[in-house]
């Protein structure tokens, strides 16, 4: 399996991406034929989530035109804008992770 090109381990968001998907990685590499309805339950309720797919779209575009800092609520020198900031990246990661998967 191809792994996400900026790992996300790096914040306490992506340590919970991580441990999302602990259990469908696992039954991918044992071939357990329960890997593919475990992930769809996890991308069902992912794509359900409207907030997330804004999320994912907002910072693929501002990937795609260079300006990685630049998505979001706009919020960008308070905490709470690199808080915002922090669970975009974080929500983007797991719809990623699902495409990998």
């Amino acid at each position: 399996m191809e792994q996400p090109v900026a790992p996300i381990k790096e914040s306490g968001a992506g340590k919970h991406v991580e441990l999302a998907f602990h259990c469908p990685r696992e039954l991918f590499k044992r071939h357990d034929r329960n890997a593919v309805p475990r992930l769809g339950v996890l991308t069902e309720e992912i794509v359900s989530c409207e907030q997330i797919m804004v999320w994912w779209f907002n910072t693929k575009v501002a990937l795609h035109n260079g300006s990685a800092a630049g998505y979001g609520s706009g919020i960008k020198s308070s905490n709470l804008g690199s808080q915002s900031q922090a669970s975009e990246h974080a929500c983007s990661s797991l719809c990623d992770e699902v495409v990998i998967l």
